[in-house]
This record gives structure tokens, C-alpha cells and sequence, in this order.
């Protein structure tokens, strides 16, 4: 196997385990919210907050295999984690936006981040 290749796949597969390891933090974090006693206000606050990063974890795993799947990903980032996200948000060009709207349904979810008037960083 190339060694290219082998790195490759190990980068990958660490980037979902993070992805799914993120997920699995803020569904328990969604369930330790339940027990705490709060106003209505402060409750939609957090749940309004954990919507959105369940949006961006979302976002940033479409855009992952987005990338993957047009072997569009630049060699150079495939050597950190923070390099991976970096890739994904602060590279993220505009027609890359525009393809991964134009094949993958469930990604329209920028529009709701827009809806809810929080800037994310590109």
C-alpha cells in the first residue's frame, strides 16, 4: 500500500472519530441541560446554542466528504487535525460552496445559520 494512501486513510478515519466524538459530547451535554434548573430564556439560549453547533459539526462533515469525494484536498493538509478545519472553514472557497449545494440536499443548512444572525468565520 502507498504510504500516501495509509496516511491518508488514517487521517480520515481520525477526522470522523472526531467528528463523531464532538457529536457524542453535545448530546450528552443537550441531556445534562434537561436536569438543570433555569429560566425559559436561558433554556432556549442553550438549546438554540447546541442547534447550531449540531448545524456545524454537520456543515463541517458534508464538507469533509464534499472534499474527499472531489480528491480536492491539497496534500499539505492531511497532517493535523486543526489544519482539516482550518481547510474547512477558513479555505472554503465559494464554488466549493456552490457544488456541495448543488449535489448534496441535506447542506442547506448555511441558511439557517444565516436565519439565526451568527456570522461564522469562513
Amino acid at each position: 500500500m502507498d504510504t500516501d494512501f495509509a496516511r491518508l486513510v488514517i487521517v480520515c478515519n481520525t477526522f470522523r472519530e472526531y467528528m463523531q466524538s464532538c457529536s457524542e459530547f453535545w448530546k450528552a451535554f443537550q441531556r445534562c441541560t434537561i436536569a438543570i434548573k433555569s429560566s425559559e430564556h436561558q433554556r432556549q439560549v442553550l438549546q438554540t446554542h447546541l442547534r447550531l453547533q449540531t448545524l456545524w459539526l454537520e456543515r463541517q462533515r458534508l464538507r469533509f466528504e464534499y472534499l474527499l469525494r472531489g480528491r480536492t484536498f491539497g496534500t499539505g493538509f492531511w497532517g493535523e487535525l486543526d489544519n482539516i478545519a482550518q481547510r474547512l472553514d477558513k479555505e472554503w472557497s465559494d464554488d466549493e460552496e456552490t457544488g456541495l449545494l448543488a449535489i448534496d440536499a441535506a447542506y442547506p443548512i448555511e441558511a439557517c445559520w444565516q436565519k439565526s444572525k451568527i456570522l461564522f468565520p469562513r
